[in-house]
């Protein structure tokens, strides 16, 4: 099970050696591309605008032909055929209408394809998030790993030196098997992730370039602004409106249910002889004129009523969409406000504190004054706090592009705010 993992993880990274590599600007421009979701919504949309074409214009006009089995007499020949053509023409305003509601239709869609675009981007800008922080965990790890086996060499030279115990070297021996297994689970979290990311960008193969310093170092520059209770730009206030302006353009076209259309016919009858008539065989032709008559008032009135109690959904919609948005706005607000004090607290307290903690640990070892366990617990304090630094990272950066989602932003130039290098230099003096 382990090979296969690891066969995995190389296979998804061997694009970064072949390839390009990408960041998330990239990542989320293939998203944009690529995505079938976004197809799917961009395909409805022009689906529509289709209609508004076929509703915009008059219906096709009528040719009719009759022939008399059995002719009309009149005074100059019997009739014998009849052709004609009539043109259905809607009251005035009622063709404008139907377009109108086809574009608010359309801007519906047009909400929704901004909001399946601001969905996907926040679903990439997580899976990077986690991306990042499994990886640099995993390489915290294996930098441990390190660490530890060239203690475990010291401990073996030190039991046959009769300076140290063997039991030192058999938990020395059991600290890096847990820290191989973890690895191993990291990069099966890893791959998990890296398989959404292909999904998403409907790519083969994807891998992003992993540095500390990158990742950590620039600030979204966001702040702790205070945004209104309603964001205009946010996609789900903008779906929610224009349902609400879809709702009135239909109740403008349902009001003229009670107005009538027009129809304008042109006939012309064929007319054969006469014999001893003056005026005889010839052709007669006339203007005919209708008008529908709208009696189901009831029908008309539903159509109504319906629109009406449409519009107030998408007022109902739009209260809560925006009540959400401000909850998730003040709980994003909240989490990068103590993600940075937590950051804060482990970088410039806690983390000098266990280095310092180290090193006296490090000396009373060598000098006898003190176990290797007490070390060994120094060790797993600081791999422990250095992890909860890049998930405290990660969640600060997941809640910051959920405020860009809030704004309806797509852009992706930002990267992790925070770098810990103290950690990395005193891994590598174990080396």
């Amino acid at each position: 099970m382990n090979y296969l993992l690891l066969l995995v993880y190389v296979t998804i990274g061997y694009s970064v050696m072949a390839g390009e590599t990408l960041d998330l600007s990239r990542v989320s421009q293939l998203a944009l591309q690529e995505s079938p979701k976004i197809k799917q919504v961009v395909l409805q949309k022009e689906m529509q605008l289709q209609e508004v074409n076929q509703v915009g214009e008059l219906p096709d006009p009528m040719m009719t032909y009759s022939w008399f089995g059995e002719s009309v007499q009149t005074k100059v020949g019997p009739q014998e055929q009849k052709f004609g053509i009539q043109q259905s023409i809607p009251w005035p305003g009622k063709l404008i209408d139907q377009k109108n509601v086809i574009r608010k239709k359309a801007a519906i869609t047009e909400s929704m394809l901004l909001g399946t675009k601001a969905r996907l981007i926040l679903s990439i800008r997580h899976a990077w998030s986690d991306i990042q922080v499994l990886s640099l965990n995993k390489g915290v790890v294996e930098q441990t790993i390190k660490l530890y086996q060239n203690w475990k060499k010291k401990l073996m030279i030190d039991y046959q030196t009769g300076k140290s115990s063997y039991a030192n070297v058999l938990k020395m021996k059991n600290e890096i098997e847990v820290l191989k297994d973890e690895s191993s689970n990291l990069s099966r979290k890893l791959a998990d992730r890296y398989f959404d990311l292909s999904e998403a960008t409907n790519q083969k193969e994807i891998n992003f370039s992993i540095d500390s310093n990158t990742f950590l170092n620039i600030s979204t520059q966001l702040g702790t602004q205070v945004f209104p209770v309603e964001i205009i730009s946010n996609p789900l206030l903008q779906a929610a409106m224009a349902k609400k302006s879809f709702w009135a353009a239909q109740e403008s076209l349902s009001r003229n249910g009670y107005l009538p259309n027009l129809t304008i016919g042109l006939d012309y009858i064929k007319t054969g002889e006469a014999p001893g008539v003056a005026k005889s065989g010839n052709d007669s032709w006339l203007i005919n004129v209708g008008m529908t008559l709208p009696l189901s008032f009831t029908k008309t009135s539903a159509s109504i009523k319906e629109t009406l109690i449409g519009q107030k959904q998408a007022d109902v919609l739009t209260q809560e969409q925006s009540l959400m948005v401000s909850k998730i706005t003040k709980k994003s607000f909240n989490q990068i406000e103590e993600s940075m004090r937590r950051i804060n607290l482990y970088r410039n307290t806690i983390l000098p504190n266990i280095e310092q903690s180290i090193a006296v640990s490090e000396q009373s070892y060598v000098s006898g004054r003190q176990g290797f366990m007490q070390l060994i617990d120094d060790y797993r304090m600081r791999l422990n706090l250095q992890r909860k630094i890049y998930v405290v990272a990660g969640n600060e950066f997941k809640a910051k592009s959920t405020l860009l989602w809030i704004l309806g932003d797509e852009s992706s130039q930002f990267e992790f705010p925070y770098a810990v290098n103290s950690f990395s230099s005193q891994l590598d003096k174990g080396e």
